[in-house]
C-alpha cells in the first residue's frame, strides 16, 4: 500500500479556494445587478416626477432620496450610492461606483445601463465611446 501524505490538506485547500472563487464572483455579478436594479427604481421614478411635473427634478431630494453624507452629490438608496446629474436637453445620468473609478450610468438620451460613455463638458450631451 501506498501512502499518500500531506496531499490531503492541500487538496482541500485548493477546493475551498475554487469555491470561494466562484462565491466571490456571484457576489460580485450579483451586487452589480442588485445595484443596477436598485437604480432603474430610481430612473421610474424620475421619470414618474418628469411626467407629473413637466420638468426633471433638480435634484434626487425631489424624489425622496436623501444624500449620502459623504463628499459630493450622492445619493443614498438601499445602501447603494447614486450620483444624478441632470441636463437642460431634458436628459440625466444616473451612476453608480463599480469600485477602482469605474462607473456604471444610465443614460436617459439611450434609456440604457453602460459603463461606455462620456459627457461632453461643452453640451452636457452623454454619448457612448
Amino acid at each position: 500500500m501506498s501512502k499518500r501524505k500531506g496531499k490531503g490538506p492541500v487538496a482541500v485547500a485548493a477546493v475551498l479556494m475554487i469555491i470561494v472563487g466562484f462565491a466571490l464572483a456571484y457576489w460580485c455579478s450579483s451586487w452589480k445587478e442588485r445595484a443596477q436594479s436598485h437604480g432603474t427604481e430610481i430612473v421610474r421614478k424620475i421619470e414618474a416626477y418628469s411626467v407629473q411635473h413637466g420638468e426633471l427634478p433638480s435634484d434626487l431630494s425631489a424624489i425622496g432620496l436623501k444624500r449620502s453624507g459623504g463628499e459630493g452629490e450622492a445619493y443614498r438608496y438601499k445602501g447603494r450610492n447614486y450620483v444624478y446629474t441632470p441636463y437642460l436637453s431634458g436628459r440625466f445620468l444616473l451612476e453608480f461606483s463599480l469600485g477602482n473609478d469605474k462607473k456604471m450610468g444610465y443614460v436617459s438620451q439611450y434609456q440604457t445601463w453602460t459603463t461606455q460613455y462620456y459627457v461632453d463638458a461643452k453640451t452636457g450631451a452623454t454619448l457612448p465611446w
